[in-house]
């Protein structure tokens, strides 16, 4: 039965490349040694989903900066977020190093701001919190934004998190199953629009990322 589908297969397309960027995306360590010498902590907010705020200032060491990209404020779900409700509402203990956005009508929105903020506070590494199934979208268009500008992205780590798949999305009413469905239409389509990096320009920017001093130790291939 396993001889039915060989292991080595050329032939690919969108939809396969879509999992392979997935796969390799996830397959970054993200342990705490790792996470606590980041510069910063980032975090994109959205329809909702409060639990990934949560988890970016669980996560923020005292030294390090913590960046709330701006949200769509016309969602039903949106929080205007301040650091009185940081504070407040999702337990900040430390008030110091806290960059939020305004407005941003959508993803390519929170990757300008980010641009702009990884350029003004000198970011050479960040851990990125998202919603498990937004997560490859958010850093396929971070990735592209910096390309875009011929700058040197920073290392990203990718966080998903932590949330049951069968969690429902506030703003939408639906889980996490349904909808990673949008998702990887929305890669496919925002490739196209040179919005968000293709297949090969991820395998690029993580070749040289697995090479960097933080995850060279972390490489089985150098045992």
């Amino acid at each position: 039965m396993d001889r039915d589908v060989p292991r080595i297969v050329e032939e690919t397309n969108p939809e396969i490349d879509v999992a392979t960027m997935t796969m390799m995306v996830y397959s970054l360590p993200r342990d705490a040694s790792i996470l606590k010498q980041v510069d910063a902590v980032v975090v994109t907010p959205g329809v909702g989903d409060e639990w990934r705020v949560h988890e970016a200032v669980r996560l923020r060491g005292d030294e390090q900066l913590l960046l709330v990209a701006g949200q769509n404020l016309g969602e039903r779900t949106a929080y205007q977020f301040t650091p009185e409700i940081l504070q407040n509402e999702f337990f900040l203990s430390n008030r110091e190093g806290i960059h939020i956005g305004g407005q941003a009508d959508h993803t390519l929105h929170q990757a300008e701001w980010l641009f702009s903020k990884v350029r003004e506070c000198n970011i050479s590494s960040l851990a990125l919190v998202v919603s498990q199934y937004h997560l490859l979208r958010v850093y396929l268009t971070f990735l592209k934004k910096f390309l875009k500008e011929g700058i040197n992205p920073p290392m990203m780590i990718p966080v998903p998190a932590p949330a049951s798949p069968e969690t429902i999305t506030p703003e939408t009413g639906v889980n996490a199953w349904m909808m990673s469905r949008g998702e990887i239409q929305r890669i496919l389509r925002y490739q196209k629009q040179h919005h968000v990096a293709t297949l090969e320009e991820l395998r690029e920017y993580l070749a040289v990322l697995w090479d960097s001093s933080l995850l060279a130790s972390q490489r089985m291939d150098t045992i």
